[in-house]
């Protein structure tokens, strides 16, 4: 429309110019105002259409603002959504594709009742960083979110052989023997029925119950001191009964953006609920136990730091930490004991083969530091070392239910020749 008045007021312009040169037209005054008139008119429209153009050219230019806007928040809301999705997905434990491990807990250390594992999952192709394994940690990893229970009904057999002298005839922890025997040859066989719980407080929180029930078979040869005999005996003690439960809790620190490995902190405590070996009665006339222990009957506080690096298909986790075996007056001839405390480190890989299955490798080591009694180094104790490598696989059975089996195998001296444990994460949403 502005174009074709356009095109009239050229015409007309036209037309007056023309008449104006032409001499053969007589124009008179009503004919030049009645021009003049439409002219103006035309111009006003012409006027009035180039107000409306720039008014048009606002609007699109703050409708554009606006869209560039509303684009902007958009972009920012699927950020969030995506993080918040991976964010699920990395804590999602068993719902999530399946986990692989190494020993009787997700990327703990050396100890006691077991060695290592590692979770990892399959990461969606459009994440810009390989996603975090889901992973509950017993002593790091990814954390359970908010309001998710995980249950974990476990079985490990353990088996100990020894050719080596060592005095007593007491176990405190692996590997540590204090009596009054020279030992020479010990087999022992401990079957472990364990229940743990992880519940996750928050979504960088989480706490752990660890209950276990034991049955154990001692078999040692030995050759009593100071009776002048010279015929090895033979002691072979059972024992069974609860273990020694365990609290811990684990807080992951930061949240691995920018390249940077998810580092996570935990704290241990074990308790002395099972019967130590100080607990258990004695032969009068020989020292040996008649009972096996079930128990270390110290108490223990175990502080440590894990890191945990995915770079898809695998993730690669390391976990360093301090055991501190409180010393406790075991009465009689013995007085006070410390067991002696213990640096303990971990590395290894897990990879995932599919969406239900996976392994995983690591090595574990852990230095034990000399037995004292009444604050002396205890006579003949020494430094242990306890060096064990774990293969590990995991198949998820269903969105709640897994299975989990490695196998442990000792490399040092002071570790014990094998571990094999079986587990059943099952998770619960409250």
């Amino acid at each position: 429309m502005f174009k074709r008045r356009l095109k009239s007021c050229f015409l007309l312009s036209g037309l007056f110019v023309s008449l104006c040169a032409n001499n053969s037209f007589a124009i008179t005054e009503a004919d030049t105002l009645a021009l003049h008139g439409k002219v103006e008119t035309l111009l006003g429209e012409l006027q009035l259409q180039k107000q409306a153009l720039e008014q048009k050219e606002k609007e699109l230019d703050e409708q554009k603002k606006l869209l560039d806007m509303k684009m902007a928040e958009l972009n920012d809301t699927l950020g969030q959504a995506e993080e918040l999705l991976g964010n699920y997905r990395a804590k999602g434990a068993i719902s999530s594709p399946p986990k692989v491990y190494i020993g009787e807990r997700e990327l703990s250390l050396e100890r006691a009742r077991g060695t290592q594992e590692v979770g990892t999952e399959r990461k969606s192709e459009s994440q810009k960083k390989p996603e975090v394994p889901a992973v509950a940690v017993d002593e790091g990893g990814v954390l359970l979110p908010r309001g998710q229970l995980i249950v974990e009904p476990s079985l490990q057999y353990s088996r100990t052989s020894a050719l080596r002298v060592a005095v007593e005839g007491f176990t405190v922890v692996p590997a540590i023997n204090v009596g009054l025997f020279d030992i020479s040859e010990i087999d022992r066989d401990i079957v472990t029925a364990a229940m743990t719980g992880r519940f996750g407080l928050t979504d960088r929180l989480e706490v752990e119950a660890y209950v276990p029930y034991l049955w154990r078979n001692d078999s040692t040869i030995g050759r009593p001191i100071g009776v002048g005999s010279a015929t090895d005996v033979l002691s072979d003690v059972d024992g069974y009964g609860l273990g020694d439960i365990e609290l811990a809790a684990h807080y992951q620190i930061n949240d691995g953006k920018e390249g940077w490995p998810y580092f996570i902190g935990n704290l241990r405590f074990k308790t002395t609920t099972g019967d130590g070996p100080f607990d258990v009665p004695t032969d009068a006339a020989t020292g040996l136990q008649l009972e096996a222990p079930t128990g270390s009957g110290f108490y223990a506080i175990q502080p440590s730091v894990t890191m945990l690096y995915p770079t898809d298909p695998a993730v690669f986790f390391s976990n360093i930490g301090y055991v501190y075996n409180m010393e406790k007056d075991v009465g009689g001839s013995y007085g006070t004991i410390d067991p002696g405390d213990s640096i303990n480190a971990s590395l290894g890989m897990g990879f995932s083969i599919n969406d239900k299955t996976s392994f995983s490798l690591g090595y574990s080591h852990s230095v034990v530091s000399k037995t004292k009694q009444n604050g002396a180094a205890y006579a003949n104790s020494q430094i242990l070392q306890v060096g064990s490598t774990t293969l590990g696989y995991s198949y998820q059975i269903n969105d709640r239910v897994g299975v989990n089996f490695n196998v442990a195998t000792g490399v040092t001296d002071d570790a014990p020749d094998m571990q094999a444990t079986i587990r059943f994460p099952i998770k619960f949403d409250l």
